[in-house]
C-alpha cells in the first residue's frame, strides 16, 4: 500500500508537470496568433469607402457620410453572412465560437467593424 501510494503521488506529480508545460505552450501559441491578428485586422473588411478619392470626400461630405454609413451596414452584411451565420448553426460550440470571434474582432479595433450594427442584426 505504501508503495503503491508512492507511486501514485510520482504519477500526479509527473501529470501536473506536464500539464504546467502544456498550458505555457498553450499561452506562447495564444500570444502568437493574437499577435498575428493585430497585424492582419486592418485587411479583414475592406469598406468600398476606401477607394473614394479624397477630393470626392471633401466635395461630397454630406453624401459621404450616407455613403460610409450604408457602406458599414454592407460590410457587416456579408461578415455576417459570410463568416459568423454559416459556422455558427453546426453546433453550440461553434455558435460560442462565433461569438467570441466577434467579441475579439471588436477588441482589436478592426477598422470597418462596427460592433452594434453587428450585434443589431
Amino acid at each position: 500500500p505504501l508503495n503503491k501510494k508512492k507511486k501514485e503521488k510520482e504519477r500526479c506529480t509527473a501529470l501536473q508537470d506536464k500539464l504546467q508545460e502544456e498550458e505555457k505552450k498553450q499561452l506562447e501559441h495564444v500570444q502568437r496568433v493574437l499577435h498575428r491578428l493585430k497585424l492582419e485586422k486592418d485587411n479583414w473588411l475592406l469598406a468600398r469607402s476606401l477607394q473614394c478619392s479624397k477630393a470626392l470626400r471633401v466635395s461630397l461630405t454630406p453624401v459621404f457620410s450616407l455613403f460610409s454609413e450604408s457602406t458599414k451596414n454592407e460590410t457587416i452584411t456579408k461578415f455576417l453572412q459570410l463568416c459568423i451565420f454559416p459556422r455558427c448553426v453546426f453546433s453550440a460550440i461553434d455558435a460560442v465560437y462565433c461569438a467570441r470571434f466577434v467579441e475579439l474582432v471588436h477588441q482589436q479595433k478592426t477598422p470597418n467593424f462596427c460592433t452594434l450594427l453587428c450585434y443589431d442584426r
